[in-house]
Parts: structure tokens; C-alpha cells; sequence
């Protein structure tokens, strides 16, 4: 969790803002570490079905191995999509932005944020911002299946 330096919050404890931005990013790496399951399994079995297959063809059993493979590839898979493919702070303070309509604040909050922005607009826009904030419901972010995949 990356958190700014605010001279009005010494102690630099996380706002409000980037509570909840982390909240919706947290959210978003689940939906993708789904996401990534869902496809590694998906290949996985295909791959398996595919070796199996030639084995049976050839008249030969399968071998267990081969299943144990296929899971063992399913999990490092699944793992190496899901870190490859994390949001970041901005990508999911826009998804945020689009998801709740606030109309690019959160992503405008983090960046006045990283460039330390100290004046009467940054404060009012940040103000504004986690009133808006605290109205909206996490729950909106739906899981979407893979369409691709159906």
C-alpha cells in the first residue's frame, strides 16, 4: 500500500481515499486470481485430454503422472497469470472511477497525492471525494465470467 505524506496527517496514516482505493484494488486482484484459475484450468484440461488421448490412441494407458502434471500446471499457472496481471493503485482507482461514476476523483486524488499538491483545491477536491466515497458500495464490482471461454 503505497501512502502519501500529508502535512495535515503526521503520523501519515491512510485516508479515506486510499483505504478505499486499496479496498477496490484488493477486489480487483481476487477478480483476476479467479479469472486466472478459471483459464489455467481451462488449458490445463485440454492439455491433459490432448496427452491422454494420444496415449489411448497408441493403445497404452495413461500414466499418473500426467494428472498430477496437469494439476501442479493448473496452480503455477493460475499464479503466474494472477502476478503478472495485478491492478495498481491508478488502474484501480479508475475502474473505481468508471464502476461508481465519480467522474475521474479518485484517480485526480491520487494524483494530487504522489505530486504532494498543497492548496485550497486539493483540499476540497479531496474532500468531496471521501464524501463520495463513503456512500458507494464494494459490492457494486461484480465478478465477470470469461466470455471468451463460453
Amino acid at each position: 500500500m503505497s501512502v502519501s505524506v500529508d502535512p495535515k496527517n503526521p503520523m501519515n496514516q491512510p485516508t479515506k481515499i486510499d483505504t478505499f482505493v486499496d479496498r477496490v484494488r484488493s477486489r480487483l486482484n481476487q477478480h483476476r486470481l479467479l479469472e486466472s484459475t478459471i483459464w489455467a484450468l481451462f488449458g490445463c484440461a485440454v492439455a491433459v485430454i490432448l496427452v491422454a488421448l494420444v496415449y489411448i490412441v497408441q493403445g497404452y494407458a495413461v500414466p499418473k503422472l500426467w494428472y498430477a502434471a496437469g494439476c501442479l500446471s493448473v496452480v503455477a499457472a493460475a499464479f503466474i497469470s494472477w502476478i503478472a496481471r495485478r491492478q495498481t493503485r491508478s488502474a484501480a482507482a479508475h475502474v473505481a472511477d468508471e464502476q461508481f461514476g465519480l467522474k475521474d476523483s479518485l484517480a485526480t486524488a491520487l494524483e494530487f497525492e504522489t505530486k504532494e499538491a498543497d492548496n485550497a483545491f486539493y483540499e476540497l477536491q479531496c474532500e468531496a471525494t471521501t464524501q463520495r466515497v463513503e456512500q458507494v458500495r464494494l459490492g457494486a464490482i461484480q465478478f465477470r465470467w470469461p466470455r471468451r471461454l463460453l
